[in-house]
């Protein structure tokens, strides 16, 4: 804390809800020697606010150190805020605490789960907050501790459990609360901490995070007949570098970000995406292109935020984007007065490179693009860096016809499958569909 003291006189601690702000906020009020007081902003008294409103003149340098733990800021920080006296003393104090940045005799925690692009450009500047801490769960070896500090508050014994790293690593997206929900369900369910199993977890898991359940696909991803060197081809460029990615405690990534799976109708490209985004075992955000744009302006750059925020939020996340054609056509395609086409790829760009570049826990994220029409999508978005990786299916040859109807007609009973196996050696066939 006095490293970061020295280059501001506060700290905005974000993240998503569960993560642990609020429990931060408590070891550094039970941990730190200096003077502390604590304020929920969302509900903040009139004491607390006369109480605040004497430190803009109680804040000599020869003053022990307050440290000042303000939780559930989001109401504070936010732009449009209505707790304006609050703002107003907050700033006061900042302004007034010691005169100087380098040791101030106020600091201040601040934890809130917004962006930093959402907070009030009054609170960040120089002189006042310019220090950011995010929390995050980025692989299963921090959700590993975090569960294994959880079982051992409650004094459940560890050696009981030899598949907590393998439960770890498949709960993309789970933060503390989430696991302390699934210890303390499995404490009703089954009383004996000794009898629980990785499958009790797993229940657990489910049930406990149904917001970030996986949308099964149609076909899982071996079930796809005549593709074998596509299916190769993605096991190579896309599911091996994302594991790795995972695995690996560096930040260097060599995963993909963003790949387009393009290809004439009827070949399967819809389900085949679905089918990696199943595979690769992430949290699913699944959109139709159609579906995001509309008639009401500003609406559709609205939908894309919404999406893209959803995807941040679920972390670990693929972003699965269905005829991405009819989102981000070429722009100056459209003449319409309003350029709503133009503002809708700008504002896709935005989004894409606040995720892409990023080296938080949002950097976890693969964008998975299906399209017929990759010649009408703006070139922008299919440039290194965005989505970079193609995927072409073709209609199947004549080999790949013969194990689509054979994966087909296994499933079917044999007292069909034996006619049409006489039935097909002259049958064109362009596409699986």
């Amino acid at each position: 804390m006095d490293v970061v003291a020295r280059t501001g006189k506060g700290v905005i601690v974000y993240g998503r809800s569960g993560v642990g702000k609020t429990r931060l906020l408590s070891i550094l009020r039970n941990t730190t020697q200096d003077l502390v007081t604590v304020i929920d902003c969302e509900r903040v008294s009139t004491r607390e606010l006369d109480d605040l409103a004497s430190w803009t003149i109680d804040t000599a340098p020869s003053a022990s150190k307050r440290l000042l733990l303000l939780d559930n800021a989001d109401v504070l920080l936010s732009k449009g805020s209505k707790l304006s006296s609050l703002k107003e003393i907050l700033i006061a104090i900042l302004d007034s605490s010691d005169g100087s940045s380098s040791n101030p005799s106020v600091f201040m925690v601040l934890a809130c789960s917004l962006s930093p692009k959402h907070i009030d450009s009054d609170f960040i500047r120089s002189g006042r907050i310019n220090n950011f801490l995010s929390l995050e769960t980025k692989n299963g070896s921090e959700r590993l501790s975090i569960l294994e500090a959880i079982l051992g508050e409650m004094n459940i014994p560890l050696s009981n459990y030899d598949f907590l790293e393998k439960f770890c690593d498949t709960a993309h997206g789970m933060v503390g609360a989430d696991m302390k929900h699934i210890v303390d369900s499995l404490l009703v369910t089954k009383e004996k901490p000794e009898d629980w199993t990785l499958e009790d977890f797993e229940a657990e898991k489910k049930d406990s995070t149904v917001r970030m359940k996986p949308i099964k696909p149609p076909r899982a991803f071996d079930d796809f007949y005549g593709m074998d060197e596509i299916q190769k081809r993605v096991k190579t460029i896309i599911l091996d570098p994302w594991k790795q990615t995972l695995s690996s405690k560096t930040q260097i990534s060599i995963a993909p970000k963003g790949v387009l799976i393009y290809g004439p109708s009827g070949v399967g490209k819809t389900q085949f995406g679905m089918a990696i985004a199943q595979e690769i075992g992430f949290n699913q955000v699944i959109v139709n292109g159609s579906e995001i744009r509309s008639k009401i302006i500003g609406e559709s750059e609205a939908n894309i935020r919404r999406i893209f925020e959803e995807a941040r939020q679920k972390s670990p996340c693929v972003l699965f984007i269905d005829q991405l054609d009819a989102v981000v056509p070429i722009r100056g395609a459209e003449n319409t007065s309003e350029n709503s086409g133009n503002r809708v790829v700008t504002s896709f760009l935005t989004e894409m490179d606040g995720i892409l570049a990023s080296t938080q826990a949002a950097s976890h994220l693969i964008i998975i693009a299906v399209t017929n029409r990759k010649e009408s999508i703006d070139p922008a978005i299919l440039r290194p860096g965005r989505i970079n990786e193609f995927l072409y299916i073709p209609a199947p040859a004549e080999k790949e016809r013969s194990e689509i109807f054979r994966g087909i007609l296994y499933g079917m009973p044999k007292w069909v499958s034996a006619p049409a196996r006489k039935s097909t050696p002259g049958l064109v066939v362009t596409s699986p569909a």
